[in-house]
């Protein structure tokens, strides 16, 4: 085996470790508020900032759906 042949298996393996090693941390930990939870509600969020509501509003909004989340998160996720 070449020097050349060596490094790409080498770094195919390591890749494959990398991977696993990431898909093995998200099996055993659940994110706490995936933007996921929010993605239902992110026309109804758009149009109540459009309409001039606060963030808190939107936030007491979500609150009333069953979602708990925060001004910090609602406000990154309307950035995006």
């Amino acid at each position: 085996m070449s020097r050349q042949q060596a490094n790409v298996v080498r770094n195919r393996f390591m890749a494959k470790a990398e991977k696993q090693r990431v898909d093995a941390f998200m099996a055993r930990e659940k994110p706490k508020l995936a933007a996921t939870v929010l993605e239902p509600f992110d026309q109804d969020m758009r149009t109540l900032r459009d309409k001039g509501y606060t963030i808190r509003q939107i936030v007491a909004f979500l609150r009333e759906q069953g979602i708990e989340t925060s001004v910090t998160t609602v406000r990154n996720f309307l950035k995006e």
